[in-house]
């Protein structure tokens, strides 16, 4: 019945100039859930392309007049902190077919109030604000809305939440906001192979090389574990920082920072988000007594003069790790 609906209202629009099409479901917005960010930071080895791929998104669907699947990346100004430095056309070379330069690497941190609002300068001619609603597999899907998220407002996919598992593993990295693009695939074969490609193996060798082992499930895994003067919790505590090192090779010796995106909670005090890309440690966000995000000349003098341990690499949470991680506990 509702589908009916849905074309019926199509169709009323083809003929009666309503605008562009939209489909009203992705409006059907989730009220019994907090919104949970403090911020969120985006993360990627080519941000200059990440951006290009933002404005083409964007043109077509301005061209289609649909608010739908827009991308919200060109709406915010980045930051590329291994810019202008002596080093930055170098080539972070560290998989064979990889010729990143350093200074292409960049940033987005986006800031939140706890109602979802939209704190940090944009673009949008409209205030945005992060709403959640169902997709078509009952997942949690966050947008940025344009306005009041009435139908037909402009919406940018910005991500989904991970609740865990069916089997009830992955607490430990729970609730945990992915990316909708570079988080599908990086635990398991991407939604579209499982689909189309059954028979496919997952390839754990090809992330690493392409978008890096760190992502959502690491960085909550992390973020979960406060060190001890950040107050009570229930995970054991962890270093006073976030390390968003992809650690690859045998031995972890690959060190880059790959495509991923974090977040904090509002009860979470400022904690530095640092990570070794090739040779160079930077600190990407809330960095220790004023320093702006940038290079780290000396990881050990930096984290010695604070007394903090050294970083050291953390769990990574591949499907692969979980005994039949998507059959319930107790199925029906």
């Amino acid at each position: 019945m509702r589908l009916v609906l849905v074309s019926l209202l199509l169709l009323f629009c083809s003929f009666n100039s309503c605008g562009a099409a939209y489909d009203i479901e992705w409006y059907r917005w989730l009220n019994g859930y907090p919104w949970l960010a403090r911020y969120i930071i985006v993360v990627a080895e080519r941000y200059d392309g990440v951006l290009n791929v933002s404005r083409m998104a964007n043109k077509k669907s301005d061209e289609k007049k649909s608010p739908e699947f827009r991308s919200y990346e060109d709406l915010f100004d980045p930051i590329f902190p291994l810019q202008n430095l002596p080093f930055s056309n170098q080539e972070l070379n560290i998989y064979g077919d990889n010729y990143d330069k350093y200074g292409q690497f960049g940033i987005q941190v986006i800031e939140f109030d706890n109602t979802g609002l939209v704190l940090t300068p944009n673009r949008s001619p409209q205030p945005l604000r992060a709403k959640q609603t169902l997709d078509g597999e009952k997942q949690r899907m966050v947008m940025l809305v344009a306005g009041e998220g009435k139908p037909g407002d402009y919406w940018y996919w910005l991500g989904q939440w991970f609740d865990g598992f069916p089997s009830g593993d992955g607490g430990d990295f729970t609730p945990a906001l992915c990316h909708p693009h570079w988080d599908d695939g990086r635990y398991a074969k991407n939604s579209s192979d499982a689909y189309f490609h059954p028979k496919q193996k997952f390839d754990r060798k090809k992330v690493e090389a392409d978008i890096g082992l760190f992502g959502c499930r690491e960085w909550t895994y992390q973020l979960y574990r406060r060190p001890p003067h950040m107050g009570l919790q229930e995970f054991p505590p962890g270093p006073p920082y976030i390390d968003v090192t992809s650690y690859g090779g045998k031995y972890g010796e690959k060190t880059r920072i790959g495509d991923f995106l974090g977040w904090a909670q509002f009860d979470d005090p400022p904690r530095p988000v640092i990570g070794k890309h090739g040779k160079y440690w930077v600190c990407l966000h809330e960095c220790p007594d004023g320093e702006k995000p940038g290079l780290i000349p000396d990881i050990k003098e930096w984290t010695g003069k604070r007394g903090w341990p050294m970083p050291k690499p953390t769990p990574t949470f591949p499907d692969s790790k979980f005994k039949n991680p998507y059959k319930p506990e107790n199925p029906d």
